[in-house]
């Protein structure tokens, strides 16, 4: 008999077997194709440690049965894998399959650890980059979406966000919260001027209110920063509750004063002037004559009784005061000169007829004082002094 050794047609193929030619038997054979997986060829994934694959996106297995294993054994949920190594998967349809594999690479990704909260004083910087470990990560900061543009040096409030990248695409990221602490500002530093023997308050110089302030001369503390009477420099330092702290200087200038002398009492008499800028040196000063607390225009001229202060100035603004007491003595009123006629041997009374109460007086005779005159013998010329 003949027989039919390939067919790759679909359709309906008969068998006649005869033997001898005149026995035959029949048979019909239907030819038919089913659908195979074409899944195409294999892959390999990489993932990011701590993170899981999904097999099933790999391949269309759309109409057929998917099988995957693991090193020989069924894979129960092949959409969330993480271990690496090679996955198998089988698509099957009524009669036909494929097979394709899948090698899943793990990549380590950086783990920078929990976001932190830090604060700083004005004046200060915080280094972000010292806050995690990326060695081996290239890494962005960014603030408000924004780069920074030296995270080493940073001192801005805000919320800083560090992404770290690893090998291939894998990551992590960290958020730094910045916080600004209150900080004293004392402004620039100052310079006061005093007088010998008058005192600097340094606490009114600055606002330190709310402050914890320190007032130190030559590192050693000043004990009373309201009433220095040494020249030098006074250093303050000023802390809010916040630790956060400012300092400032203060040179204080001790300037001499001017040294006019002890007051003085002048008495003169009725009728003459008093000179009252002949009786202390006052070159170089700035002068004020004062009367009951009014200015003296003419202290050059003075004719009236009262206590006369004396303001000198010199060029630091630092003043001396004297006082002169000025008074003017009535004047006695002798009256003319006399002449006196008396016998021989007798004696006369020069004093009588004179007023002289109240006043100090000395008689002379040729600049010889005279010792009694209430009895004078000698002819002559006397004179009175009252």
């Amino acid at each position: 008999f003949r027989r039919v050794l390939f067919r790759s047609l679909t359709g309906s193929y008969t068998l006649i077997a005869s033997a001898g030619g005149l026995c035959a038997d029949t048979a019909q054979v239907t030819l038919a194709y089913t659908a195979t997986p074409s899944l195409g060829p294999d892959a390999t994934l990489n993932i990011c440690s701590g993170t899981t694959a999904n097999l099933t996106t790999v391949f269309n297995t759309t109409g057929f049965t998917p099988v995957w294993s693991f090193n020989g054994t069924p894979v129960s949920n092949p959409g969330s894998v993480s271990g690496s190594g090679v996955y198998i998967l089988i698509a099957s349809g009524s009669t036909c399959s494929d097979t394709a594999q899948v090698t899943l690479n793990l990549q380590s990704a950086p783990v920078l650890g929990p976001d932190q909260t830090h604060s700083i004083c004005s004046y200060a910087s915080l280094d972000l980059t010292s806050l995690y470990s990326t060695s081996g990560f290239a890494t962005n900061w960014t603030n408000g979406g924004v780069a920074v543009p030296n995270p080493a040096n940073v001192n801005n409030a805000g919320t800083y966000m560090l992404v770290a990248t690893g090998a291939g695409t894998c990551s992590d990221t960290a958020l730094v919260i910045l916080n600004a602490l209150s900080t004293p500002a004392l402004g620039p530093d100052a310079t006061a001027g005093i007088c010998a023997g008058a005192a600097a308050d340094l606490t009114s110089i600055y606002n330190t209110t709310g402050y914890t302030s320190d007032w130190t001369i030559g590192g050693l503390p000043e004990s009373n920063p309201s009433s220095v009477l040494t020249a030098g420099l006074y250093t303050l330092v000023a802390t809010a509750p916040s630790g956060c702290s400012d300092t400032a200087a203060v040179t204080v200038n001790v300037s001499s004063l001017p040294v006019l002398g002890a007051d003085q009492t002048i008495s003169q008499c009725q009728g003459s002037l008093v000179d009252l800028t002949t009786l202390y040196n006052t070159t170089g000063l700035a002068v004020s004559w004062t009367t009951g607390g009014n200015a003296v225009s003419t202290p050059n001229a003075i004719a009236l009784d009262g206590s006369y202060m004396l303001i000198a100035t010199n060029g630091s603004g630092c003043p001396d005061t004297a006082i002169v007491n000025v008074s003017f003595n009535s004047v006695p009123s002798l009256g003319p000169d006399q002449s006196l006629t008396i016998c021989s041997g007798s004696a006369v009374d020069l004093t009588s007829g004179l007023s002289l109460t109240g006043f100090v007086t000395s008689w002379t005779i040729g600049s010889t004082p005279v010792v009694d005159p209430t009895n004078v013998t000698a002819a002559g010329t006397y004179q009175l002094i009252a």
